[in-house]
Order: structure tokens, then sequence, then C-alpha cells
């Protein structure tokens, strides 16, 4: 399983490219903010990309999704706020690249994400699950 370090779509060169069935988990860094942002390229125009996140309880959530310009550029096409366990959104895709990060509500708690990329048939899904660290 991969583990990626990039904190936020606005450094978008460090964020962590998804390639179908192979999951990435990502963990807090050492200042406590959440790895959280990841790229997904070669999505055919006038599909949608289907966004999935969890939690094992419910728990303040966003997931932001942009749409990618260049190497280093990308626009917020969405913001999805949930305060429950799970969130689901769909995003309808023009061709360029995707973005998203997943920013929780309390980043005092620890925990991890694993995100998974599954190409089913035309449209691509996502599933994000987010988890306490267990104890050491």
């Amino acid at each position: 399983m991969a583990v990626g370090t990039a904190s936020a779509v606005e450094d978008l060169g460090q964020c962590v490219e998804l390639q179908d069935r192979q999951p990435v988990e990502l963990q807090l860094d050492e200042k406590g903010q959440w790895a959280n942002c990841f790229t997904l390229n070669g999505i055919a125009a006038g599909s949608e990309v289907e966004i999935t996140a969890m939690t094992e309880r419910n728990f303040e959530h966003s997931v932001n999704v942009y749409e990618v310009n260049g190497a280093s550029s990308a626009d917020l096409v969405g913001e999805y706020n949930s305060v429950r366990s799970l969130t689901q959104v769909s995003v309808p895709q023009n061709g360029n690249g995707l973005a998203f990060d997943v920013v929780p509500g309390d980043v005092s708690s620890a925990k991890n994400l694993k995100v998974q990329y599954l190409m089913m048939g035309s449209s691509p899904q996502i599933v994000i699950e987010m988890y306490n660290q267990p104890a050491s």
C-alpha cells in the first residue's frame, strides 16, 4: 500500500495521483495536518466520477473537488460538507484532470485515510475510508 504526504490541493504538484486498483493510505504528518490531496487523470469527457467518503462514526468533514487546469492550477468546482459518516459526490467530467481533498472538521484526533480508485466500466469510483490509527 502506498503512503502519500501531500497536504493540500494548493500544492498540486505534491498531490498523490491515483491509479486504478492501487490503494493509497495516508496518515497525519508530523505537523498534525492531514495528508489529503489526490489527483485523477485520463477520465473521459462526459463521464461522472463517483466519490464516496466514509467513517466508522459520524464525523465532520468536507470533500472539495477541483478541475485541474495545467500542471499547477486547479479551480474549485464543488465543496461538499458533512457531519455524517457517509458523503457521496458525483462529478461530471469535461476531459480535464480532477483533484480533490478531504478536510476534517477536527484535526486533533489521530486519523488515517485509505483511498481506492476503481474504474467500473465508464464510471470511475473513488472510495475514501477515514479511520483512527491503531494504538501502538
